[in-house]
């Protein structure tokens, strides 16, 4: 249940990757990242980040101020990976990041998730990222929902 690419929507756009590309995600320093039909959680396509470290991000619009909200991705990694992932979420209006734990992927999908608070009613960035090391990880289905 997609919405379509509006602003003001309080949703990540494209988080299962199922259009085919990246966009509106946009890498983040050396990262090589692509839609990879190889490897998805669910449907056809997950994002697939190898070769460097790094991240794609995108800004989502829409949060309420002060509210909680929770960011889960399913996250997984190629044979042997030894690249961390972990999901960071920057604020603009503090220019200040934050992020979760590292998780070390394993070839099996596990649930990466982190909570944060807003600030403002300014857009806030989130982050897939892929720390140092070896291999690839491979991202998909992220969503938002606000805490209850």
């Amino acid at each position: 249940a997609c919405s379509p690419a509006g602003r003001g929507t309080g949703a990540i756009q494209n988080g299962d990757f199922e259009t085919g590309g990246i966009g509106p995600w946009a890498p983040f320093q050396a990262v090589k990242a692509a839609v990879d039909s190889g490897h998805a959680r669910g449907g056809k396509f997950g994002l697939s980040e190898t070769d460097a470290a790094g991240s794609v991000y995108q800004d989502v619009e829409g949060l309420k101020a002060g509210t909680g909200y929770t960011v889960s991705a399913w996250v997984s990694g190629s044979p042997g990976a030894t690249a961390t992932a972990q999901i960071a979420v920057y604020d603009a209006v503090r220019n200040a990041a934050t992020f979760s734990p590292s998780l070390k992927p394993s070839e099996t999908w596990q649930q990466l998730q982190y909570s944060f608070q807003t600030s403002s009613d300014g857009p806030v960035r989130i982050h897939l990222f892929r720390n140092t090391g070896a291999g690839a990880v491979y991202w998909d289905d992220v969503t938002i929902a606000e805490r209850k």
